[in-house]
């Protein structure tokens, strides 16, 4: 359950970049308001930590907020400097 679960946020990662999490939650059709907020923010930060150790994915903490994208766009920016 978990790596469908892991292979459904890489999808939304991929498909919507930069993301935030709570978005992500959203998207997956989860609750971000009310008692069980913290518990689903927790979950999908675990699956967004497992991905980032796999370089799957970068993150940043830019304020409170944890921005999020794939590692291919990364390399993609990488190319273009290069070609600049």
């Amino acid at each position: 359950m978990s790596k469908d679960f892991r292979t459904e946020i890489y999808g939304i990662i991929e498909s919507d970049w930069p993301i935030h999490i709570s978005v992500i939650a959203r998207k997956l059709g989860l609750p971000v308001d009310g008692e069980e907020k913290k518990k689903i923010i927790a979950r999908i930060n675990y699956h967004v930590n497992q991905l980032k150790k796999e370089e799957k994915i970068l993150t940043k903490k830019i304020d409170r907020a944890l921005v999020i994208w794939p590692y291919d766009i990364e390399k993609l920016r990488f190319v273009h400097e290069i070609l600049r």
